[in-house]
């Protein structure tokens, strides 16, 4: 009975051509997401952008980055690269209050 009912699900699944995929979904709910992982942790926000090219491209929206957190942040002295000052530059335009007490 098991394994008729692994070959059925086996069957339905090569059947199934509709891939699944996180570009499917509607912009503001990817931002929702966006701004769920930004929240939580500059490291995560910045590994987010490596997901697809619309989390990149909402990564420089200004409601997002105004609420990035920077609890994770290192708070020891550390030379910065360029990457890295331009993320805190953006967020510091953008308003990031948590910025200014953290770095």
């Amino acid at each position: 009975m098991a394994s008729t009912m692994r070959s059925e699900i086996e069957s339905s699944e090569s059947n199934n051509t509709m891939g699944v995929s996180i570009e499917m979904l509607p912009e503001n709910l990817l931002l929702e997401v966006l701004a769920k992982v930004a929240s939580g942790s500059v490291v995560d926000f910045n590994n987010v952008k490596a997901c697809s090219r619309d989390f990149r491209d909402l990564t420089k929206v200004n409601s997002v980055l105004k609420i990035v957190s920077f609890e994770d942040y290192p708070k020891i002295l550390w030379e910065p690269t360029e990457h890295a000052l331009a993320i805190i530059k953006r967020c510091e335009e953008s308003g990031n209050s948590e910025l200014r007490s953290t770095v």
